[in-house]
């Protein structure tokens, strides 16, 4: 594989593709002290909210890899991107728990869709030994859009109120897919050999592989332990969080976690 410095550059869109995935998700972890007061929503209410993102995550899992190998990189990335970014801006729309649980579902369908894309530019773009670097740079997107939310979308929820927060992380994304579109090219070779011989060698070893053994107990049981292990993590991270927050951070309100003016 020839490379080039280009390649730092795109994996720097997958990176800034994932801090806005981590700005779009956390986003109502932030806000849900105000929705909750708002919407009248009670800790069963909100949890149906977490689980209509989580459901619709899971289920994404199983098609955005395939989906985005079809439309290839450049195409499959920006149709991610810009489905939960107008996904994000709907939440502004919501006027109680069953809407705002729609839209996360809607959000939840996309999201999924970031990591088979970011995986996709390193391959597509990084030799062998500098992949797991890559990788690396674009994961770590999600620490830091982890730790950029609060400050950021408590400011602007303070400021303007949660529907401008929810259209501003919105924003953020279409903004990148301003960018990502007129910048991405998928690397000459690779481009070429979808349609030769080699590509299409490797489609039908795939959907050998595919066939013969998605549905053996050894694959579903390697699937299914992520998932287990996943549901655990983001019950936690996501649906404990908010509704303890008051509690677990009684001195801490959302002025002093905003960005300071």
């Amino acid at each position: 594989m020839q490379t080039s410095a280009r390649r730092w550059l795109m994996i720097s869109f997958a990176f800034w593709a994932t801090v806005i995935n981590y700005l779009d998700r956390q986003t109502l972890s932030v806000a849900a002290p105000v929705l909750r007061d708002q919407f009248h929503m009670n800790n069963v209410e909100y949890s149906c909210v977490v689980f209509a993102f989580l459901l619709a995550y899971t289920l994404s899992n199983r098609f955005s890899g395939p989906v985005i190998d079809r439309l290839a990189t450049r195409l499959g990335y920006a149709l991610c991107m810009a489905w939960w970014s107008v996904a994000a801006v709907l939440h502004s729309f919501a006027t109680g728990a069953f809407s705002l649980g729609m839209f996360r579902f809607l959000l939840g369908i996309d999201e999924a869709g970031n990591w088979p894309a970011g995986v996709k530019v390193a391959t597509e773009h990084f030799p062998e030994h500098e992949r797991a670097l890559a990788s690396g740079i674009f994961n770590s997107g999600s620490a830091v859009g982890a730790i950029l939310a609060p400050p950021i979308v408590a400011w602007i929820l303070l400021r303007y109120g949660w529907p401008p927060a929810f259209v501003a992380v919105g924003a953020v994304g279409m903004s990148w897919l301003v960018l990502w579109l007129p910048a991405y090219r998928t690397p000459l070779g690779l481009a070429s050999m979808g349609s030769g011989f080699a590509g299409m060698l490797f489609t039908l070893i795939t959907r050998w592989v595919v066939d013969h053994y998605s549905y053996t107990p050894g694959f579903i049981g390697f699937g299914l332990l992520p998932l287990i292990c996943a549901t655990i993590l983001w019950l936690l991270v996501g649906e404990l969080r908010p509704i303890d927050m008051r509690a677990a951070i009684r001195g801490i309100s959302l002025q002093e976690a905003a960005i300071p003016n």
